[in-house]
């Protein structure tokens, strides 16, 4: 953090995560005629799919609990964390393909405008590889997500990253990130044209809907 910079708590009530939770519901201007699109939970977490999927099968898991960043969460929590992961990634690799993992990590004084800060982690089943886009930033090579708390624990912004074969990278330093990077870098690569890839304009409901219909379906249980 910065200077004088003293945290700021982002109350639950304006966090559109912690509202569609507690309502069950989708948010009015989706459109999409799904009722919740909440595919598989556990006691800490939920499997749901993006609001405007780049491509089918394009899924969040987010916490029940309103925390800013993956590398925030409990130490008694990361067992269960990496289950659901792990699990996401299966069925995901089961119905559509190899995937990527994102996180954009964010801090308590982060401008809550510019995006959601409540954890959410991207499973997107496209063989892209963004890290030619991180090489402005300071990048770290990582073992495992349990790494992400050396960042939370310094309240520091960060992207996480992982390829189709496993190689971990997080990237901070990260002032001057563009809005929207996880979505215009993957839409470029996979030829989605502007501004079709920009959720606050075009919800790719089609996606959407396919994506509930196939996993909601999904052998969850024998997985986690």
């Amino acid at each position: 953090m910065s200077g004088n910079s003293e945290p700021v708590k982002i109350p639950m009530v304006n966090c559109p995560f912690c509202r569609e939770l507690q309502s069950g519901t989708l948010p009015d201007f989706v459109g999409a005629d799904i009722e919740s699109r909440i595919l598989h939970e556990t006691k800490r977490f939920v499997v749901i799919p993006d609001i405007s999927p780049l491509v089918p099968g394009h899924v969040m898991i987010v916490p029940k609990a309103h925390i800013l960043c993956y590398g925030a969460i409990g130490a008694d929590a990361w067992d269960e964390f990496a289950a659901i992961v792990n699990a996401t990634r299966a069925i995901i690799s089961e119905h559509y393909g190899p995937s990527v993992i994102l996180e954009h990590g964010t801090r308590s004084v982060d401008d809550v405008a510019d995006h959601v800060s409540h954890a959410h982690l991207h499973i997107v089943p496209a063989p892209v590889d963004i890290r030619d886009s991180l090489v402005n930033f300071n990048t770290t090579s990582i073992g495992s997500l349990s790494d992400l708390s050396r960042w939370a624990a310094r309240d520091e912004a960060y992207i996480y990253f992982e390829s189709c074969a496993g190689e971990r990278m997080v990237a901070d330093r990260i002032a001057g990130l563009k809005r929207l990077f996880f979505r215009s870098e993957i839409a470029r690569r996979i030829g989605i044209p502007d501004p079709l890839w920009v959720w606050r304009r075009h919800i790719l409901s089609d996606n959407l809907r396919s994506t509930v219909a196939t996993l909601r379906t999904a052998n969850w249980k024998n997985l986690c």
